[in-house]
């Protein structure tokens, strides 16, 4: 598939559709009649495909599992709000963009039960086991709501408030936009740790010149002397 620039929302949407629609077909399978003159069936069984390994073509079911691409790429395909939103910057929790380089945006919203036990037990509480991730299935009738939204107004009104906007592979069986969407740790993790780790050379190499420089003029001037 070729396009011109990078596509909207909208163009994205409907140039996955025919892929939405394979997916459902391969999870679903095709429907089968069987003209058994004892016992005659209707059912519906997997695509017949060719399967490695196999000598004859195998009857095949396949579900979605779950999208891995980059933050851009992952946000667009189901239906988030992008990393420089305001108020929904991340599509896992409950973060907004002026909280992600402060220590409140990591406390708790709420205490589960696994923290009310280790209290109970005087144990050390970590934050960490207090975190609420946003819901699947909240999301889920967020889209839809944006999906019958009549005008651009409404359903901008509804990525602010929610952090999510119809995708089409909401109407695949099993699809889950939250749990669904693969961390991008090439991204989240392994660039900011280059880019620490290049920070961190400069700054020793500047200082290894400015010693150098140091013991130059040092040894410059205890020969002249």
């Amino acid at each position: 598939m070729v396009m011109s620039g990078e596509p909207s929302k909208e163009d994205l949407n409907n140039c996955i559709d025919p892929l939405k629609d394979e997916l459902k077909q391969l999870y679903s399978g095709e429907f089968v009649h069987s003209n058994h003159p004892i016992s005659p069936t209707t059912s519906f069984e997997g695509l017949i495909m060719k399967v490695y390994e196999r000598r004859l073509p195998q009857r095949v079911h396949a579900a979605t599992l779950f999208n891995a691409s980059d933050v851009p790429a992952s946000r667009k395909l189901q239906g988030a709000a992008g990393h420089s939103h305001r108020v929904h910057p991340c599509s896992f929790c409950h973060i907004t963009l002026d909280e992600i380089n402060s220590k409140e945006g990591y406390d708790a919203p709420s205490i589960s039960k696994t923290s009310l036990y280790r209290l109970h037990l005087n144990l050390p509480c970590s934050k960490l086991l207090d975190f609420v991730p946003k819901d699947d299935f909240i999301q889920l009738g967020n889209a839809e709501r944006s999906r019958h939204a009549t005008t651009n107004k409404a359903r901008t009104k509804i990525i602010d408030e929610t952090g999510v906007r119809y995708s089409c592979l909401n109407d695949i069986p099993g699809w889950r936009p939250v749990n669904g969407a693969v961390l991008d740790y090439m991204h989240n993790f392994y660039g900011q740790l280059i880019s620490f780790t290049a920070k961190l050379f400069s700054s020793l190499n500047s200082c290894i010149q400015a010693s150098s420089m140091t013991s130059s003029r040092r040894f410059s001037s205890e020969a002249t002397f």
